[in-house]
């Protein structure tokens, strides 16, 4: 009898041991189960505010691109730009002339279709949208003198400051060349008409 007590305590305490170590297992690997849980979460809470970080960057620099591209001034256009015009077959060798567009910071313009040659048109110019328009007060030709004239032309300026005339399938791109931006062309040129009475 007392050998079947012992065997049941003994049995008892056997399983009660085992019950011990399969709880003390099972909080171990609770606990680190926790652990990765918890080290997964701080891991996916800093990737979200990384990402947070990053979509604000983008969103601020777009932002800080569309101010520049609507900060266009006459100060910042204002140069000499230089480029290649298509001209009609054997009118030149190479079938282009070379055309300049000089833009004054008191927005007036003055645009010489032939520089070895007194001749383009001269206006003052606005801005809007990438886009410059050529507002023209006078026609310059050698042949004719000038003529007053009210058309109006628009031109692109590019992403890299370039000048796109798709009426002269030309790109005009900015010279180092300095440019005088006090002149009042459209006065100079006016007078100098009426001087020459060459004023059509």
């Amino acid at each position: 009898m007392k050998e079947k007590n012992g065997i049941k305590i003994g049995l008892l305490v056997f399983f009660l041991i085992l019950a011990i170590i399969a709880i003390c297992a099972m909080g171990y690997f609770l606990s680190i189960s926790n652990s990765k849980t918890a080290d997964m979460v701080t891991k996916e809470n800093e990737l979200n505010a990384k990402i947070e970080k990053l979509e604000n960057e983008i969103t601020s620099q777009q932002e800080q691109i569309k101010r520049e591209q609507n900060n266009v001034t006459f100060s910042s256009l204002s140069g000499i730009y230089v480029g290649d015009a298509k001209v009609e077959p054997e009118t030149t060798q190479n079938g282009e002339t070379e055309v300049r567009l000089y833009l004054y910071e008191n927005g007036s313009f003055e645009y010489k279709d032939n520089p070895g040659l007194d001749s383009g048109k001269v206006g003052y110019y606005t801005f809007s949208d990438n886009n410059i328009i050529l507002h023209e007060v006078l026609l310059c030709a050698n042949d004719i003198g000038r003529t007053i004239t009210s058309d109006t032309e628009t031109i692109k300026i590019n992403s890299d400051n370039s000048i796109t005339d798709s009426k002269l399938n030309a790109v005009l791109k900015k010279s180092s060349q300095k440019i005088e931006n006090k002149t009042d062309v459209i006065s100079k040129e006016l007078k100098n008409a009426l001087n020459n009475n060459s004023l059509r």
